[in-house]
């Protein structure tokens, strides 16, 4: 089987919304050549959009095996194993891939996420400072660190890093959004917006 070939009459089979012939023909392919990482994120996502969940979380697993440096196959195996709640185990994979130094934040990132869904807040904090200190600056990754914190109930930390967004001449949206979220608990006002 030429593989080349092969991806692309899957390709064109899912372009043409014959997403079963497409799901078979990216499966024939993984078969044969079982170092495809792009056929096995395809067939994940197939996976996905028919709600085979379990399926889809195997085959972007699978992707993140043979090249865990590849972004687009770490988000999507972290979302659908976050999806399914089988965190016990996505443990082994997960701390293999917490072990990488990546210098990918977005890798970091999309890690922060699933450890604070997966309840492990200091894993999830301590990614989200490698994604910001491989992105100074990034305000998606500093932000990213407050929701972690309030989600870990750690509401001082949380508003110390949100009160500058928060006082803007324009506020920031993610951050009005994310202090929206524990404001209550703690009993601050949204008088701290100027």
């Amino acid at each position: 089987m030429n593989i080349e070939t092969a991806l692309e009459k899957a390709s064109t089979l899912l372009g043409q919304g014959r997403l079963g012939e497409a799901a078979l023909a990216y499966k024939k392919i993984t078969e044969a050549a079982p170092q495809c990482g792009d056929a096995r994120l395809m067939l994940g996502s197939l996976q996905r959009q028919a709600g085979n969940l379990q399926r889809a979380e195997a085959c972007y697993r699978a992707a993140v095996e043979l090249n865990s440096q590849d972004i687009t196959a770490v988000s999507a195996w972290c979302a659908s194993a976050v999806a399914i709640k089988r965190p016990t185990e996505s443990d082994g994979l997960l701390q293999t891939l917490l072990d990488e130094q990546y210098d990918n934040s977005e890798i970091w990132f999309q890690l922060a996420i699933m450890c604070s869904k997966l309840g492990r807040h200091a894993e999830a904090v301590d990614c989200i400072d490698k994604a910001a200190a491989n992105a100074p600056g990034a305000h998606k990754y500093i932000l990213g660190k407050a929701d972690i914190l309030e989600r870990r109930g750690d509401f001082d930390q949380a508003f110390d890093i949100l009160e500058p967004y928060l006082q803007a001449a324009q506020p920031n949206i993610g951050a009005v959004l994310v202090f929206s979220r524990f404001s209550h608990v703690v009993g601050l006002r949204l008088e701290c917006i100027t």
